[in-house]
């Protein structure tokens, strides 16, 4: 299946960048197994427990969590410099980022990046805990992330042994020492896996192995690019995220070390290294997309993979959600002859002329729907026109309808509410000039209709035109000109 690139999918340019089909070519015939490698499903039974390192990897993904909510709390807190900031979002050794790392997303993207970060460090669990190293994908592994791996099992295996002589119910205390502990080494495999360095091959990185084992679809096909760049965000915006942390972590230990040897707090934080400093070469050692002199790293790979898939994804065009069969329009699997189409319009529309003249300019007699009420100003249509030498961003219809009717036409609406005794009572009861404030309960309602209105436009727009919603809300401050 995957000794051949047409047998697994047809052969394309993604394809031949990501090169998983050469790296997984011995495990044509294992698809779940590899799939089984990254899997967040863990069996928690007890029998489970006894024949697996469930129970640690659980562990694992919670000082995971933790992790990315401490370093979000630096950032939050401001308890990283700015400076380090923008250092960790650098792209390029000679190019300064114009913005700094922030990592705000949805919550749901967030989620999802920590899903990414679990996957690849659960995958090297698994990965290591196989005795014959054939039996996995091949990438190298190096002795930092060989010792890193051992130590975080021995953190875990204690943690296990006294969480089951406790029967879960540990000391506080002691259960965060120990958490505390598996966090520690947990930062540490991450970090070795980041910094890994590759001579012959990408996917001698452990990391580079990872993307490929995560590129396969649950049918046994590739994932494309737009799905797979997605993931590589989250790898590149985790690891920024925890390269800070690893500098604040680094930074207080030695604080603590400093105070512990006898210094004062004040020569310990003025000995121990800044984090600006320790971020600058973390970035510099495994950030950057290139870096003159220096030996390939995952990273690398990562930026450019990711940045090649949002090219395609840019000049790929996209499939439409809306066909026609015969005078029906099929869209998501819904279909509407031509003739309902007209009479959806044609209802938009009545509705939309409705909430216009009779609600929001008071045309309580207003009944012809193709007919302007003759109370209404004529807008001079052939003398609007748009003003070559004005820069600013869309067409103002209001300014220009003000200009060509002239002045009066923007009080036109305060008047008739002014000279009418039922809407002067409702909108201005206890004023005796129309230059003070209307009721405030009548105007929340009326603004309610002003978005009544909003609604019908842009639905008609949406359905006759085919406009976007992005450009009707920039281009167009107010639909009703009199207002």
């Amino acid at each position: 299946m995957m000794e051949q690139p047409d047998q697994f999918m047809q052969p394309s340019p993604w394809l031949d960048r990501l090169g998983c089909v050469t790296h997984l070519q011995g495990f044509a015939d294992k698809k779940d197994f590899l799939r089984g490698l990254i899997s967040l499903d863990l069996d928690l039974s007890p029998e489970g427990l006894n024949e697996s390192y469930d129970f640690i990897y659980l562990m694992v993904f919670k000082v995971l969590d933790q992790l990315i909510w401490e370093a979000q709390g630096l950032i939050y807190r401001q308890e990283v410099p700015l400076n380090a900031r923008f250092e960790v979002a650098r792209y390029d050794i000679n190019t300064a980022s114009r913005k700094p790392f922030n990592f705000r997303h949805k919550q749901e993207t967030k989620r999802r990046y920590a899903s990414i970060l679990k996957q690849l460090i659960v995958y090297t669990l698994r990965c290591l805990d196989l005795e014959d190293p054939t039996e996995r994908p091949p990438f190298k592994v190096s002795r930092q992330q060989q010792k890193a791996y051992e130590d975080l099992m021995a953190v875990g295996d204690e943690l296990e042994d006294q969480w089951k002589a406790a029967r879960g119910q540990l000391p506080d205390q002691v259960l965060t020492q120990l958490m505390e502990g598996l966090k520690r080494e947990t930062l540490r495999l991450f970090m070795t896996i980041l910094r890994q360095q590759t001579k012959d091959s990408e996917h001698e990185s452990i990391m580079v192995s990872f993307l490929s084992v995560l590129s396969i679809a649950p049918d046994g096909s590739w994932y494309s690019y737009d799905t797979v760049t997605p993931w590589l965000s989250g790898l590149v915006s985790i690891s920024r995220l925890l390269i800070l942390r690893e500098a604040h972590l680094i930074r207080w230990n030695a604080i603590e070390a400093g105070v512990a040897s006898g210094l004062s707090t004040e020569e310990a934080e003025l000995n121990a290294p800044g984090i600006l400093n320790l971020v600058e070469r973390r970035t510099s050692q495994c950030m950057l997309s290139s870096t003159p002199g220096a030996e390939a790293m995952a990273m690398q790979y990562v930026l450019r993979l990711r940045s090649y898939g949002i090219a395609a994804k840019g000049n790929t065009a996209a499939p439409g959600f809306i066909s026609w069969d015969n005078l029906d329009l099929v869209f998501k699997g819904n279909r509407l002859p031509l003739p309902n189409l007209a009479q959806l319009l044609q209802s938009s529309l009545i509705a939309a002329r409705k909430v216009l003249f009779q609600g929001l300019l008071f045309q309580k007699d207003y009944s012809v729907l193709d007919e302007q009420p003759v109370t209404i100003p004529a807008i001079p249509w052939g003398k609007l026109q748009d003003n070559a030498n004005d820069d600013a961003l869309g067409y103002f219809v209001a300014d220009s309808l003000c200009q060509a009717a002239g002045e009066k036409s923007r009080i036109w609406l305060i008047l008739l509410i002014w000279n009418s005794p039922e809407l002067r009572a409702k909108w201005y009861s206890n004023s005796t000039t129309a230059s003070a404030p209307p009721s405030i309960p009548v105007l929340s309602r009326y603004l309610g209709l002003v978005d009544q209105l909003l609604e019908h436009l842009l639905f008609l727009i949406h359905l006759s035109a085919g406009l976007l919603k992005y450009y009707y809300m920039k281009r167009t401050a107010f639909p009703v000109p009199y207002l």
